[in-house]
């Protein structure tokens, strides 16, 4: 049988106790013997723990696969695609191990094939396609939450946050750490998604990236993303406390525990949303990432890169190159 996304989602956020846990453990034990054989696995100082590691031993991208449902969804289709009586009652909890054994036995017979470019680069380049996406959509939806998150702590004095993958904190359920005018500090996690535009019985319901709400370490979520459809840009930031629980495939906030929320225009993350869809389309490389001290977009038309570089948050002028770079995008592959 197929599945669409949301299935995959809804196993994910069974959390440690269920799919995910299963899932992540399977996968962690296939990868540190497989990847071990190549010389990719092992220690890696920046981020503090064991995995796969690039060329250069910096933390590498495919260590986000442990948790991703959308590779898990390709990875399902290409074992029934194989045999489509493998599995028993996939989604069951009861044969959550076998099922995930199946699955891995099929795709760790055929690794050069999906993790290499060995026999062809078509999976190898699905595979870090759907890894990149999901990691810049994640990284627009943090700027969306910078962006915001000034405006409701006008007085802070500073926002720490980052793009790349394997930073400790994400590891650890932190995205944006902000500094109040008092020296507190306030952990944040971000998300992508959106939220119901009224509330039902005092309660808002929010839908997006899966979260299984067992980050205690941080103080807020934030759930934001660029519009969709017609659906409107989105910002929701609610109070991490016992209140906030789960119904269906919906995390279900108290009006009492949003700190703001808002669906309206977003030039800027609607800009790069845009961006990433004209690059995946004309085969462009996206990237976002945090590594001077000022604001840029480059496109280098040589090596099919999109480049932007956000770190101070103070400074407006990425809404106009943006704006200037799409319409030039467009122009190109007109």
């Amino acid at each position: 049988m197929v599945y669409e996304y949301v299935f995959f989602k809804s196993l994910f956020e069974e959390g440690w106790d269920g799919f995910k846990g299963v899932y992540f453990n399977e996968t962690q034990k296939r990868f540190e013997r497989e990847f071990s054989k190549i010389g990719m696995w092992g220690w890696c100082s920046d981020r503090g723990r064991t995995g796969i590691l690039t060329e250069n031993k910096n933390w590498h991208d495919y260590n986000r696969i442990n948790t991703h449902p959308n590779i898990c969804k390709f990875f399902y289709e290409e074992c029934i695609k194989d045999n489509p009586n493998c599995f028993t009652e996939f989604g069951n909890k009861e044969y959550h191990t076998d099922n995930v054994k199946i699955l891995w036995d099929f795709i760790i017979k055929n690794f050069d094939l999906y993790f290499t470019k060995n026999i062809t680069d078509t999976y190898y380049n699905l595979i870090n396609g759907l890894l990149n996406k999901s990691w810049q959509r994640g990284s627009i939806s943090v700027i969306i939450s910078v962006i915001y998150i000034k405006k409701i702590f006008p007085d802070l004095k500073d926002i720490k946050f980052g793009f790349k993958t394997g930073d400790k904190n994400d590891m650890k359920g932190i995205d944006i750490e902000v500094v109040l005018s008092d020296d507190s500090i306030l952990k944040i996690q971000v998300k992508s998604g959106t939220y119901t535009d009224k509330n039902y019985g005092g309660k808002y319901y929010v839908n997006g990236s899966s979260n299984d709400l067992d980050y205690s370490k941080c103080d807020y979520y934030i759930y934001s993303q660029p519009k969709y459809g017609k659906k409107p840009s989105s910002f929701i930031m609610f109070k991490n406390t016992p209140e906030v629980g789960r119904k269906n495939e919906s995390i279900v906030v108290p009006v009492d525990n949003i700190k703001f929320k808002t669906q309206e225009e977003m030039i800027l993350p609607e800009n790069l949303s845009e961006l990433m869809k004209v690059c995946s389309e004309k085969n462009y490389n996206f990237q976002i990432i945090k590594e001077e001290d000022y604001n840029y977009i480059k496109l280098d038309e040589e090596n099919r890169q999109l480049t932007i570089n956000f770190s101070d948050y103070d400074e407006t002028s990425l809404e106009k190159e943006s704006t200037e770079i799409l319409d030039k995008l467009k122009n190109m592959f007109n």
